[in-house]
């Protein structure tokens, strides 16, 4: 799980996000409007499917994130073979829930959410002026990756021996170079499905999978 744990941490910003996140949803205002759709929105477009290639210090491993419902669900499926040992992890998202399996052991770990952001839940479009300086971010303009336009952040979190510059796009970071504590991290979306209709198994456990509960 070491792999995945680092991955994600780069790419998501991890505990930052979800500060960051969670300290937008309570400035946000509530909306009485019984039609409207008032639930958190991690991404701006319904679904999608990206994926990404990753460099970790000459590690390479590619992952794919699907994801529904402006990403209230969501699975990353990684593949590697680093030194002869194969990595084949998921993360899903869903229900409350934060799955993080190892389907070569066949195992893994579960965490209840119990209503707040998931690992990773960064609202790029809201952060403010203050959770900017806390985080270390700047923006420097806008970059194209296959052909989406983004939004280009800089991070530079020196407590925390973090820096990176990260390339966004309705939310989803489809590019980053990030160091964090002297592990260099490179990731590139190689491919993007905008909206596609995802079978709600994409979001479902293995069956017969061993899960310990955190």
């Amino acid at each position: 799980m070491k792999f995945i744990a680092a991955f994600m941490l780069v790419f998501c910003f991890v505990h930052l996000g979800n500060t960051a996140l969670s300290q937008t949803n309570k400035s946000k205002k509530s909306v009485t409007d019984p039609q409207q759709d008032t639930k958190p929105r991690k991404y701006t477009i319904k679904s999608g499917i990206v994926t990404m290639q990753a460099d970790m210090t000459g590690m390479k491993s590619t992952s794919i994130l699907y994801f529904d419902d402006y990403g209230r669900k969501e699975m990353t499926e990684t593949f590697a073979d680093i030194s002869n040992t194969k990595i084949h992890e998921k993360v899903i998202i869903a229900n409350d829930y934060v799955y993080t399996i190892d389907l070569i052991k066949n195992s893994g770990t579960k965490k209840k959410l119990n209503g707040g952001p998931a690992p990773g839940a960064i609202d790029f479009s809201a952060i403010s002026e203050k959770m900017m300086q806390e985080m270390g971010l700047s923006k420097q303009g806008t970059d194209s990756v296959l052909n989406k336009q983004c939004q280009v952040w800089v991070m530079d979190l020196k407590r925390m021996k973090m820096s990176g510059k990260y390339w966004v796009w309705n939310n989803i970071p489809l590019k980053s170079k990030a160091e964090v504590e002297g592990l260099k991290v490179d990731i590139q979306a190689v491919k993007i499905d905008e909206n596609p209709k995802l079978p709600t198994s994409t979001f479902d456990i293995p069956a017969g999978m061993t899960l310990e509960e955190k």
